[in-house]
């Protein structure tokens, strides 16, 4: 027997399963949980290196550069982003989701070490400071 036959001969029984799967649907879109802000952890490291009375030209042709290119080898990066001003240059680094920050905060502290090489050889330029955060 095909459905269209039995649908056509048993009305009663196909809207009642009907009925049954509907309100099945319903119940259960009740207890689904559903969070307006969920949580979700987006894997940031930020690098901050200071050089006083340094005009941002000179920190981002001199320390800003050589720590991103040295931070974009660092794998599972979703975006890298800098800011520098008078005396003062922020690396800012974003992981995918998922990525261990422990790793990835080694792995950045080793790139900037490597990085650390081609800055100037100025007493005055503080040792680069790491930091883990989720925004």
């Amino acid at each position: 027997m095909n459905i269209g036959k039995f649908s056509v001969t048993r009305p009663v029984a196909v809207t009642m399963r009907i009925a049954a799967l509907v309100l099945l649907g319903y119940i259960c879109l009740q207890r689904i949980p559903i969070d307006l802000l969920p949580k979700i952890q987006i894997p940031t490291i930020a690098t901050s290196v200071s050089w006083p009375n340094t005009p941002p030209e000179n920190m981002e042709a001199q320390i800003t550069r050589p720590i991103e290119q040295a931070v974009s080898t660092v794998p599972g990066i979703i975006h890298v982003n800098s800011y520098s001003s008078l005396g003062d240059t922020w690396v800012t680094v974003q992981f995918n989701y998922g990525v261990d920050i422990n790793q990835a905060s080694l792995d950045v502290i080793q790139a900037v070490q490597r990085a650390k090489g081609r800055f100037p050889t100025d007493p005055n330029i503080s040792e680069p400071s790491i930091f883990k955060f989720d925004p």
